[in-house]
């Protein structure tokens, strides 16, 4: 059901304000005279050459999982993130749950935290996807090592809902929904390595 790769493009700007372009250009230490056009143009010129992406659409993971891994793994270097999230797999790393983890087990040295061993599986397919991106668009193409690219953006939004059913006695069944969830990864070229 799932699905991963690169959406195409570099990040949206086109139902960006004249002043959320103006904060991203200052950001990025851009020059903020122009019009909307001209800025959007700079941005994605800046885009092109600091940033790659991939995403994973609908995945069969639970959002809460993808959400608390997204939240491990932002901030990491891609080479950190792959580490994290096998350990995760081979249980040996737990994951904290900082949102509804009111009957979450404690783990030492973590608190309250799982293992979502499948998750992981599939952010890192999709972590190793956004890396290929990074080899194939930063620096003219000439590649990128693990070390060298940071996770700017982790971000999982809840996908659809299919409806299955489940088989109970005496010839019936109940309905019950299969949760998915959609995976963004966004890498960002370290400053020293441009």
């Amino acid at each position: 059901m799932g699905r991963t790769g690169y959406s195409g493009g570099t990040l949206e700007l086109e139902g960006l304000t004249r002043n959320q372009l103006v904060a991203r250009c200052e950001a990025l230490e851009l020059d903020p005279d122009g019009s909307v056009d001209e800025l959007r143009e700079r941005l994605e010129e800046e885009y092109a050459t600091r940033l790659a992406r991939a995403w994973g659409r609908e995945l069969p993971i639970s959002p809460k999982a993808g959400v608390e891994l997204c939240r491990a793994i932002r901030g990491r270097t891609v080479a950190q993130a792959l580490t994290f999230l096998e350990d995760v797999q081979a249980g040996t790393q737990a994951v904290r749950y900082k949102r509804y983890n009111k009957k979450v087990a404690h783990k030492r040295g973590t608190g309250p935290a799982r293992f979502p061993q499948k998750a992981a599986a599939a952010i890192a397919k999709v972590v190793r996807e956004a890396h290929a991106n990074a080899d194939a668009s930063l620096r003219g193409g000439t590649g990128v090592d693990e070390e060298d690219v940071v996770i700017a953006v982790a971000a999982c939004h809840r996908g659809r809902a299919t409806k299955s059913y489940r088989p109970r006695a005496r010839g019936r069944s109940t309905p019950y929904f299969r949760e998915t969830a959609s995976i963004e990864i966004i890498l960002e070229a370290l400053e020293e390595e441009l």
